[in-house]
């Protein structure tokens, strides 16, 4: 009895699921889920992925954010809710989000550095992209795995649906080398781009013939379905209390979406001049932005459009052009190095560069994304590199003549910086993720642990557990070794292996995690994910004063040589401070956002920051004045500029190195 009254049910449900939703008498459909945020709203998304499993889809796409904090316990729960999918034979692909990678201990993205997927699906190909990176809530596609969507996106012949969890360009970007792919899909076709993030449905439109849309949260309840008949695609929002709505219908064919016209063309002038050449055909306006800013709105012209512009410091010009016309907007890119006396030289690295170059002897040593160490002279030729298993994003260290290195596979290695002979090499479990230099030992960051290791022979000497991962080189401040970890500890410890003390600086969202903290007589200074501003005695651990206003929270800290401090913010301010009582001396703002990348003294006279939109500032260090800005292209920059002979190198996510020299 009770068998059959749960199957008058489930069929009830059944029929009235078919009747309530058009799309289930439709040719196919794919369910597409975001931001699941697990275990937040449990309940909820259990609830949702019941729902899904009843309309049984042909696959389920999850687009990032599956998790709040990447741990293993949060991804061993959800894969016991999502396995309900495979029980009804759904097929789930998925990418990961900034959520699942920031503050993971674990490698969650695989040898290649990125989780994407191609799958055929009915009449289309559903492309997977992965914008997550490690430690940053922006997003980034990287050199390799544009390579491989060029490659998929030409060999492709069905449309190719294209999802990801930044979006990357068109209504919305929060990426620094979206603009890649936006080209990639204007050559293209690509009917619908699906991205998350943003929790909502209002991020919407039509650019480069694929119609952009954001997602809602699974959190909330939400999932998207894409349907097709007939040669046309249906986006619906549905939701756990009922709602079923159709957002879109999208031809498939790209002949019937997008018949306007925009080629752009570039020319050098001089030294420092461009014009621009555009053929337009169904374009009714152009916004013209050079180099980040507005330089003009063009709206009476014929089809033909000439623009002169004149750049003045800046190293290269990035020109987005997006044009309005019959069929929505046309959103185009060029980017173009130029000449500057400052810019002495650039290297182009196989993939981004996360980490801090460092140079010894007059070999400049890195290693970036790709999974490849390099190293060059003092003119940025290079002399040597070497691919190895995993990407990286710690920093290297010089020893001497090692050469220490770690990847994300939690592989460690010493190399001999002249012949490039492997010295010694060892394993952890988890991803190596900071490495630091003492005057016997080295430190090494590796998923929640810190190691102290033998730098002559890779044995480990201790290994002490920072409940969190840990993400940034600690300070060395002979005997100790500073650390911070994303558990909320910020630990002194004795190179010799003895913890010294350990202080409670916040947890979860609010850590020290991306500082690396300085040490001022009895004074650590260090800077909080909540925006505040520390300093902590390490004599009496109740002696502390904090600064709660700055919006400091992913600066380290940098030292003078008259005992000063400085710090900045997200927002592009900097500050000089008295690190006894965090009395502000000056504060100046560059209109950019400062991330992780942290102010650097140059000289006696001189401090440099870097911002993610690729611009260099350099600044007075006695009053804070802006002296110079020097435009570097698109790229995020995290990493510190390092101080180096007559100037900086500064590395870039696009994957250059450049050095430029401050005494022209």
């Amino acid at each position: 009895m009770k068998k059959t009254l749960f199957l008058m049910v489930f069929l009830s449900l059944s029929i009235y699921a078919f009747s309530k939703h058009p799309f289930l008498n439709h040719e196919g459909f794919v369910v597409i889920l975001s931001d699941l945020h697990f275990p937040f709203a449990k309940e909820k998304v259990e609830f949702l992925i019941d729902q899904v499993c009843e309309i049984k889809p042909g696959a389920v796409f999850i687009l990032g954010d599956l998790t709040e904090m990447g741990s293993d316990y949060e991804f061993s729960e959800l894969d016991k809710i999502i396995s309900r999918l495979n029980s009804y034979e759904i097929d789930v692909y998925e990418t990961p989000g900034n959520h699942d990678t920031r503050w993971s201990p674990r490698n969650r993205k695989g040898e290649s550095g990125f989780k994407g997927f191609c799958i055929d699906a009915g009449p289309f190909e559903f492309l997977g992209v992965d914008t997550s990176m490690y430690f940053e809530h922006h997003g980034h596609i990287g050199i390799l795995q544009l390579q491989w969507i060029e490659t998929r996106l030409k060999q492709s012949e069905k449309p190719v649906v294209i999802m990801a969890h930044h979006p990357f360009g068109g209504p919305a970007n929060f990426t620094d080398d979206g603009w890649k792919l936006m080209n990639l899909i204007n050559d293209s076709n690509v009917p619908v781009v699906l991205v998350g993030h943003g929790h909502s449905y209002d991020i919407k439109g039509m650019y480069n013939g694929a119609w952009f849309q954001m997602v809602g949260a699974a959190k909330d309840g939400w999932y998207t379905v894409l349907s097709w008949e007939d040669g046309e695609i249906f986006l619906w929002a549905l939701n756990t209390d009922g709602v079923c709505n159709l957002i879109r219908q999208i031809p498939a064919g790209k002949e019937r979406r997008y018949s306007q016209i925009l080629k752009v063309n570039l020319r050098k002038i001089g030294e420092k001049g461009v014009s621009l050449y555009f053929e337009t055909e169904g374009i009714k306006q152009i916004t013209l932005t050079i180099n980040n800013s507005i330089f003009k709105k063009f709206s009476d012209f014929e089809k033909r459009l000439e623009v002169p512009v004149e750049l003045h410091n800046d190293a290269c010009i990035f020109a987005k052009i997006l044009a309005e016309g019959v069929d929505g907007f046309t959103e185009r890119y060029i980017f173009s190095d130029f000449d500057s006396s400052k810019l002495l030289w650039k290297f182009q690295a196989s993939d981004g560069v996360f980490s801090n170059p460092v140079c010894s002897d007059g070999k400049i040593c890195f290693a970036d994304l790709s999974g490849t160490v390099y190293v060059l002279d003092d003119y940025g030729k290079l002399l040597w590199k070497k691919k190895f298993s995993g990407p990286f994003v710690s920093n290297v260290v010089v020893r001497g003549r090692k050469l220490i290195f770690g990847d994300l596979m939690g592989n460690l290695a010493a190399y001999d910086l002249e012949t490039f002979d492997e010295i010694w090499s060892m394993n952890f479990d988890c991803p190596v993720f900071s490495i630091s230099s003492g005057q016997k030992n080295i430190a090494v960051g590796s998923g929640e642990n810190l190691y102290l290791v033998d730098p002559d022979c890779g044995r480990i000497i201790y290994k002490f557990y920072m409940y969190g991962t840990v993400q940034s080189p600690a300070r060395f401040v002979s005997p100790y070794f500073l650390q911070t970890s994303w558990g909320g500890v910020l630990s002194i410890i004795d190179e010799n292996g003895k913890l010294v003390k350990n202080f409670a600086v916040g947890a979860g969202y609010e850590t020290a995690a991306p500082c690396t903290p300085e040490l001022f007589d009895d004074w650590i200074v260090f800077t909080n994910t909540s925006g505040a501003l520390h300093g902590q005695n390490i004599s009496m651990k109740t002696k502390r004063w904090r600064k709660s206003s700055l919006g400091a929270g992913y600066s380290s800290v940098e030292k003078d040589n008259s005992g000063n401090a400085y710090v900045s913010n997200i927002n592009g301010t900097i500050y000089k401070f008295n690190p006894v009582d965090g009395e502000i001396l000056w504060k100046s703002n560059v209109n950019g956002q400062i991330y992780d990348s942290s102010p650097r003294i140059v000289g006696e006279e001189m401090l440099v920051v870097c911002t993610i939109d690729g611009n260099i500032f350099f600044l007075d260090l006695e009053k804070g004045e802006v002296l110079e800005k020097l435009y570097l292209g698109p790229g995020f920059i995290f990493s510190k500029a390092y101080p180096y002979k007559s100037g900086v190198l500064v590395a870039s996510m696009n994957g250059t190195i450049a050095f430029i020299d401050l005494s022209k």
